[in-house]
């Protein structure tokens, strides 16, 4: 799942943990400073600047009034103690991050509070596409979040554990369910005590979501191990794969990936309800690539050719 992780801010967010105890940083909506996340492109001469992204980690920092204060993502309201807005400019083909917290309602750029180098930032898997001007956010996407099963059971699970990267992009390439020029936002659990992890994927427009349940101790089994066949092979349009009854009734995801990993589809089902799983091949060029079923605590490999 190579391209999820959309861009780390990770030098900038530690840097914060200098800001002065009295300020207080609140939790806020993105869209709530994102007016100004162009003001200090254009004042360095970025012109031409377009936002392409959003973002926040989740780091506790220690501001000196005793408990640790996270700036990560609330999945109460959806709001965050600090964004990160990440602009491009085309003329210069560069882009910038411009942060922000909100201190007694106000839109803040923490760099003027205190040094915050962003010489460690990287960019990577991120697009130069402009993101919507009112995408879902808050309430609206915490809504959409709730109702996906994969979520209702990773929190009721973990009730105490909270999305580590939360990004907004669009999607450049077809990716996942998602066709190019989708703008979407990412939320990423890291593994919990038990070896749990989550990813969600939420269209930024529409709402449409999808959780993915990760187990870091899953079990990588044979597709003959597994009594899991796929035909015919190797594949044309479309191929079919025949897993076992027993996985009736289970939440099965299937990860079509390339020799080199990179994740190109992916399909859920909440609560398999047949044997029998179609795969579109159609936009797969000839190569060789790999199936790769997840339930439970399970992954079965099934290789084929196009």
């Amino acid at each position: 799942m190579k391209r999820l992780i959309l861009f780390v801010f990770a030098a900038l967010f530690i840097t914060t943990a200098n800001l002065s105890a009295q300020l207080g940083p609140q939790a806020f909506l993105p869209s709530e400073c994102r007016s100004g996340a162009l003001t200090t492109p254009a004042t360095a001469g970025w012109t031409d600047a377009r936002l392409v992204g959003i973002a926040t980690i989740g780091l506790d920092v220690p501001l000196g009034i005793g408990q640790p204060v996270d700036l990560g993502f609330q999945t109460s309201d959806g709001k965050a103690r600090l964004w990160a807005y990440l602009v491009y400019s085309p003329s210069r083909d560069s882009m910038k991050a411009v942060p922000y917290v909100r201190i007694f309602g106000t839109c803040v750029d923490p760099s003027t509070l205190t040094q915050l180098p962003t010489d460690d930032i990287s960019f990577e898997g991120v697009g130069t596409m402009e993101i919507p001007a009112s995408p879902l956010e808050g309430s609206q996407l915490m809504t959409r979040l709730i109702a996906d099963n994969n979520y209702t059971q990773f929190s009721a699970n973990h009730p105490d554990s909270m999305p580590f990267v939360v990004a907004l992009t669009v999607s450049e390439e077809d990716f996942g369910e998602f066709a190019a020029g989708t703008p979407y936002w990412v939320l990423t659990w890291l593994p919990t005590d038990d070896g749990t992890a989550m990813t969600c994927l939420v269209h930024a427009t529409t709402g449409e979501t999808f959780c993915f349940l990760e187990t870091t101790n899953s079990v990588d089994e044979s597709a003959e191990e597994a009594n899991v066949v796929l035909a015919p092979n190797p594949v044309g349009d479309l191929a079919v794969i025949t897993v076992p009854q027993t996985w009736l009734g289970s939440s099965v995801h299937v990860d079509i990936v390339d020799v080199t990993g990179t994740l190109l589809q992916r399909m859920s089902y909440d609560q398999l309800s047949s044997t029998s799983l179609v795969i579109n091949s159609s936009q797969l060029s000839r190569g060789v690539y790999t199936a790769r079923l997840h339930t439970g605590n399970r992954i079965v490999s099934v290789p084929f050719v196009k």
